[in-house]
């Protein structure tokens, strides 16, 4: 092989890989996004009266899931993806939950889609206290986060009645 098809060859070899990473960070950040929004429907669908719901008194409430949520992917964000520091509210009404919402999952999309730019801090190995991850494990710890407590969420609306949104996170 001579060296021009051996460049052409690298070269080709490059640009694909370059292409899958985008495509899959492109992927990523949809679903997050889908995700998002449809956490924000949810909030949403349950009357305000029932925000401090709790099905047994030894869980969190509805209002108190909420704010977990937002809690755990901005300490995220900021300790393992390299975000500034996230304004914390103590968020009372049905509004304030659903804009503190808002605001945070915007937050750690920017945090993810900068951190999937990010190879070396993608892959590097960061203390975390169930083990050291990485900042891809990071991002994927996020989305099953956010995907379990969004799960507890639906519980609670079932519990008072009330049918969940239609699901369209892909």
């Amino acid at each position: 092989m001579n060296y021009l098809s051996l460049f052409t060859l690298l070269l080709t070899l490059s640009f694909s890989t370059v292409t899958a990473q985008d495509e899959a960070a492109s992927e990523i950040l949809t679903k997050w996004k889908n995700a998002a929004q449809y956490t924000i429907n949810l909030i949403d669908s349950m009357p305000a009266e029932h925000f401090d719901f709790k099905p047994t008194p030894e869980i969190k409430s509805f209002s108190e899931q909420v704010t977990h949520i937002v809690d755990n992917m901005t300490w995220l964000s900021n300790s393992y993806l390299g975000a500034e520091k996230f304004e914390k509210q103590e968020p009372t009404t049905k509004a304030e939950h659903i804009e503190y919402m808002r605001k945070a999952c915007a937050y750690a999309g920017q945090a993810m889609e900068a951190a999937l730019k990010n190879p070396d801090l993608l892959k590097t190995e960061q203390k975390f206290f169930a083990g050291p991850m990485t900042g891809r494990q990071i991002v994927r710890l996020m989305h099953d986060h956010v995907t379990h407590h969004r799960g507890q969420l639906i519980i609670y609306l079932r519990l008072k009645g009330i049918k969940p949104p239609k699901y369209f996170g892909w």
